[in-house]
């Protein structure tokens, strides 16, 4: 059973107090995590805001959803069978009204109202949550419908608003202040020194912004000091510190708070595992090593310790151990493709060529497409001289995982060998990019077709003149333009330009001449679909943005270029969904916060055109 639950309406007050629209949010929130803890049912919150229509407000501050609003809200949810919401009063006493539909009909299926001192709200969210339950027909006695992190009503109150700012980090919910989302927590601990549920907020919002990028790295920091000020005893915030300090670049720290999280629980697998992380970034590998050997027998970090045993041991030569570590780890854990992969690379090096075959045909069948299976078993494909086989899975891995000068330099390779001169001069200078085995290798292969010393300098002038002003660049890009017309990458450079500076025209002639170069260029087609929303050819930009997502699935940018012309179109809801996956792919794409704000204007602004039945 599917039950959506959306904020509680609360009246608005002259002061606009937003603690009130924070907690109706965090109180339908809590409640539907309440709800949707029991066996075959599934609660799911959506932190809708408000409509206007005329001098009324629905939503959070007013009255409640008119009918058909709510209907559409429940449209965008598959598989919805319950809608909940309802009215909160506050402060004192707390009073909830909750009222569960059926949808689609929209029909009652049942209101009641809760009311308790504001020293007893306990009492108001539990008996809410029982009878959601009951109205369903489900048992109201499911686990954790009547236990509270807090004590007191107050402090659980602060836990909730520290709850709700960390869920609006992303831009989604109540808009936060960064440096400002902690305070909440502390002040539930103002009140209850000891509450458990406080300290976790804070060390998640922590690895979140080391993670993530959600919070800045220095509040981040000056938060778990502060939390370690009150329990030094804490081994979750001295770990969120690890994280933070790593974030920061300060390894050596980061390791030293890694043994301090150790020293007060020993015996805690993931701290070590990532204590190994830490050392490998250090540059450390024999430590690592020796930390890491502690986790390989963790049934559930222990086959990702073993992927990085083997990998140490292979930089250090030893290949016959690294296989040993990686066939470990894919007889645990055979769904990764990632011990296949390398062992079929490993058996590939040795000249082992029906191994690598089945290990690569194992690291293909197993679990989600990876870009590493498909690069290791192109790399292998293309030294066996299978260059048509090569070429489909180096473009595959291209196609999942981003450019890669590896990739590309084989890719480059089987073009050259195929005859496809100039496509294969275009992948081959951009692995030049690539560590100096790769670029290497790739001017060996350069030079069998041009001179490679050339196509370097051009690559130079390139990446020197994509760091200039847009009006520079122009004109720097046309005169490469003119040195190397078969320059397919910097014509997507030019064309990018042409559009920065209002000559979307110019811009897609260039994305067209680059397309012929390179069809499957995922940029290129992007960047054509810009210049054509320039244009106000929006039907052409959407087939354009199609092609790039269709080379490029994982790359964020290329989501959020084409919410931008369906925003354009009027189409938000399709917009909203590839803000989300971009938010999903790349969660500090720094352009990420403007897409979500344009996002909600839109459905606000829609909104005001919807008549209450």
């Amino acid at each position: 059973m599917k039950i959506l639950f959306i904020p509680f309406v609360t009246p608005p007050v002259p002061d606009g107090d937003p603690a009130r629209g924070i907690l109706t949010r965090a109180l339908a929130r809590d409640l539907a995590q309440r709800v949707g803890g029991g066996e075959g049912t599934e609660a799911v919150f959506r932190p809708f805001a408000h409509m206007l229509e005329g001098k009324r407000v629905f939503g959070v501050y007013g009255e409640r959803w008119p009918a058909k609003e709510l209907r559409r809200l429940a449209e965008d949810v598959p598989g919805v069978e319950y809608l909940v919401h309802g009215d909160l009063e506050l402060p004192d006493p707390v009073k909830l009204t909750v009222e569960v539909l059926r949808v689609p009909a929209m029909e009652q299926v049942a209101e009641e109202t809760f009311e308790a001192p504001r020293f007893a709200g306990f009492d108001v969210v539990a008996g809410a949550a029982r009878f959601v339950l009951r109205s369903l027909g489900l048992p109201a006695d499911a686990p954790g419908i009547g236990e509270f992190p807090a004590r007191t009503f107050e402090g659980y109150v602060c836990l909730l608003r520290g709850r709700e700012a960390a869920s609006g980090l992303d831009g989604w919910g109540e808009p936060q202040d960064p440096e400002e989302v902690f305070e909440p927590f502390f002040e539930a601990l103002d009140l209850e020194p000891k509450m458990e549920a406080a300290k976790e907020g804070i060390c998640l919002v922590a690895a979140a912004a080391a993670v993530r990028g959600v919070v800045p790295l220095p509040a981040a920091r000056a938060a778990l000091d502060r939390l370690l000020e009150i329990d030094r005893r804490s081994w979750q915030a001295h770990a969120a510190r690890a994280r933070v300090l790593a974030a920061l670049g300060e390894h050596r720290a980061a390791a030293e708070a890694w043994h301090r999280a150790l020293e007060i629980d020993p015996g805690r697998a993931s701290l070590r595992f990532e204590l190994g992380l830490t050392l490998l970034a250090e540059g450390r590998p024999g430590r690592a090593a020796k930390t890491l050997e502690t986790v390989k027998s963790d049934a559930r970090l222990g086959g990702r310790a073993l992927l990085l045993l083997g990998k140490i041991r292979a930089e250090k030569g030893d290949l016959e151990a690294a296989m040993e570590y990686w066939r470990e780890s894919a007889e645990r854990h055979p769904e990764d493709p990632e011990p296949w992969a390398l062992l079929g690379r490993a058996h590939s090096q040795r000249g082992e060529f029906a191994e690598a075959e089945e290990a690569f045909s194992r690291a293909l069948a197993a679990g989600p497409p990876a870009p590493l299976a498909h690069l290791g078993y192109g790399v292998h494909l293309a030294e066996q001289d299978r260059y048509k086989e090569a070429r489909e899975q180096l473009r595959k891995a291209i196609r999942l995982g981003g450019r890669n000068p590896l990739a590309e330099l084989h890719l480059g390779k089987c073009l050259a060998a195929e005859g496809e001169r100039l496509r294969a001069i275009e992948y081959l200078r951009r692995a030049l990019r690539g560590d100096e085995t790769v670029k290497r290798l790739a001017r060996e292969a350069l030079d069998d077709l041009t001179s490679a010393e050339r196509q370097a300098k051009l690559l130079e002038t390139l990446d020197e003149a994509v760091e200039r002003p847009a009006e520079e660049q122009v004109v720097l890009l046309k005169e490469l333009m003119k040195e190397e017309a078969a320059f397919g990458e910097a014509r997507v450079r030019y064309g990018i330009a042409l559009v920065a500076v209002g000559k979307p025209r110019a811009a897609e002639a260039q994305f067209r001449k680059a397309l012929k170069i390179l069809p499957e260029d995922a940029e290129a087609w992007s960047g054509l679909a810009t210049a054509l929303r320039a244009r106000k050819k929006l039907k052409a930009a959407l087939e354009a943005h199609e092609r790039a997502i269709d080379f490029a699935p994982n790359h964020a940018p290329y989501h959020l270029n084409y919410a931008d012309t369906l925003l354009r179109m009027n189409r938000v809801r399709e917009a909203a969904r590839e803000v989300e996956i971009a938010r999903t792919l790349d969660p500090r794409h720094p352009l990420l916060p403007n897409f979500v704000r344009s996002v909600k204007l839109f459905l606000s602004e829609q909104a005001k055109k919807t008549k209450p039945r």
